[in-house]
């Protein structure tokens, strides 16, 4: 069933249909490996028979012995550990893929090598927009009076345009209807495709100086051709509204901004664009995954507490064996640290499947390549809470418990 469902992700036309495949996938796979834990354990032990044997000696072996013969108490440390592991990797990995993936897109819609953009102001004035000698996007906010759709005046953000520029700067531009080089005068208009107007049809906007004007559809485009709703004549937008400011222009070769202004290559301006929004965006996916980490973290403790009461007998028999209380420390805690990584070797690549496919789907929807963004920090902060709550679960109840020197049996002196 994971299988299935990262392919329905990998293949899913809609980013949010995607993303509910995505979720769905990682969630049956990590229930599988969840279920199929005691099973698994075996082998990655024995995977890591060889460095275990070549540097741990007898407490080495005994490590990778109780993790052998005791699978449900591996299993059940493990699990909690693979279902935190695998969500902070998951999610972590998709909200910076999908970052990375819409940065990319959209300097892939781009057909220019520079950007000047405002430097700590509101916008760019036509100064500066003639200093540049690039072409420039000069937004607006106009309205549309339609009674049958509440609100009656809806905003729509209209973009002033040089029709030939806008065109050679815009790569995603994709002309359904009517001729883009038909926008000039003052009455015409090009709408996108969800406002379901045909060339020649009226369509009347409400300025921002409060002027009700009647405008001719020119020509329609698809949805994703253009940062906002319709676009206009730049000298249009100029007439209406005085006070308009570009917002960013689009330059073929490096140039020395004009005041109040700075140069960014595509890429960085496609990274920039959303940032603010990105940023609230990863700080609420960090205090999720925080949240998680110390659920996870807690339950790890807890099974280790109630799992050293019963290990009490077995421990007093190694001290009798010969170890010391240090050495009977060392080997709890390192057993809790091989549970720990294995479980969180496992979530690991759980997630890691699901990632795969949440790129691949990111890509195709993208148009672009887009490359796997795992914030490995995060990721080894959730895995070092673990083994530090697991170490403290397993060191102090051992250290309680050895307080006292272990009693020998007595001997008899045959005489």
């Amino acid at each position: 069933m994971g299988a299935a469902l990262s392919l329905g992700t990998a293949t899913s036309d809609d980013a949010r249909s995607a993303a509910t495949f995505a979720l769905y996938a990682v969630m049956a796979l990590v229930a599988g490996a969840a279920v199929l834990a005691p099973a698994v354990v075996g082998p990655v032990v024995r995977m890591l028979r060889v460095p275990v044997r070549r540097r741990g000696g007898a407490i080495g072996m005994l490590i990778r012995a109780g993790a052998l013969t005791a699978t449900r108490r591996t299993a059940s440390i493990a699990a909690p550990v693979l279902l935190t592991v695998a969500f902070a990797v998951l999610v972590s990995g998709m909200v910076r893929t999908t970052t990375a993936a819409y940065a990319a897109g959209r300097a892939g819609d781009v057909n220019a090598g520079w950007i000047v953009v405002p430097d700590r102001t509101p916008g760019l004035s036509d100064q500066a927009v003639t200093a540049t000698g690039g072409t420039a996007l000069l937004p607006t906010t106009v309205f549309v009076s339609d009674p049958s759709t509440p609100p009656e005046n809806r905003p729509l953000t209209a973009l002033g345009v040089d029709p030939a520029g806008f065109a050679a700067a815009n790569r995603a531009l994709t002309v359904v209807a009517g001729s883009l080089g038909d926008l000039s005068g003052d009455d015409t208009v090009v709408l996108t495709a969800t406002a379901n107007r045909q060339p020649t049809d009226p369509f009347a906007l409400i300025f921002a100086d409060g002027e009700l004007v009647s405008l001719r559809v020119v020509a329609v485009v698809t949805d994703d051709s253009i940062p906002g709703d319709l676009l206009l004549p730049r000298s249009v937008v100029r007439k209406h509204d005085p006070s308009a400011l570009s917002s960013a222009v689009y330059v073929r070769e490096r140039i020395d901004p004009p005041p109040g202004a700075r140069i960014l290559d595509v890429a960085a301006w496609a990274a920039e664009a959303d940032r603010a929004e990105d940023r609230l965006v990863w700080l609420a996916t960090l205090l999720l995954i925080a949240v998680s980490a110390g659920y996870g973290a807690v339950a790890v403790a807890n099974t280790l507490l109630m799992a050293a009461a019963g290990r009490v007998p077995d421990l007093r028999l190694i001290r009798l064996a010969g170890a010391t209380r240090r050495q009977v420390i060392w080997l709890v805690t390192a057993e809790s640290a091989l549970v720990v990584l294995i479980g969180a070797l496992l979530g690991g690549a759980v997630a890691f499947v699901g990632l795969l496919s949440i790129r691949a789907g990111l890509a195709e929807q993208a148009g672009v390549p887009v490359d796997l963004v795992v914030p490995w920090s995060v990721v080894g902060g959730v895995v070092g809470l673990c083994l530090l709550l697991a170490a403290l679960a397993s060191a102090l109840p051992t250290w309680r418990s050895l307080r006292h020197p272990a009693a020998r049996p007595p001997v008899d002196v045959v005489g």
